[in-house]
């Protein structure tokens, strides 16, 4: 009987055969499309890790910057510190100079 046969017909194979390139055709689109959005979104791992390495380099140099004007303003206020008290004793000693010529000239 050729009516109960179950195989498909040559025009069923290929007609399948189309559906089936349709799909991966549209499969592979997809993936595209996928990739493109993927690359706007993310940043692949090697690009991650040199911008930390140099954001850690960035970092490690504003720290030595940072020691430095520390440094430097300690400097600046142990600076202060001596000029004012030159300041003071140059003052106690002027005043101090005033009073013994005032007395000297009080004592005559």
């Amino acid at each position: 009987m050729p009516g109960t046969n179950d195989e498909p017909t040559m025009g069923e194979v290929i007609r399948r055969l189309d559906a089936i390139a349709l799909q991966l055709t549209e499969v592979v689109r997809e993936i595209k499309d996928d990739r493109a959005e993927n690359a706007k979104t993310f940043v692949r791992q090697d690009v991650y890790m040199a911008q930390r390495q140099s954001d850690a380099a960035v970092v490690a140099d504003l720290h030595g910057e940072v020691r430095a004007v520390k440094a430097a303003r300690d400097k600046d206020v142990e600076t202060q510190r001596t000029r004012n008290l030159t300041l003071a004793v140059l003052a106690i000693t002027t005043i101090v100079s005033i009073a013994l010529g005032i007395a000297n000239i009080l004592a005559r």
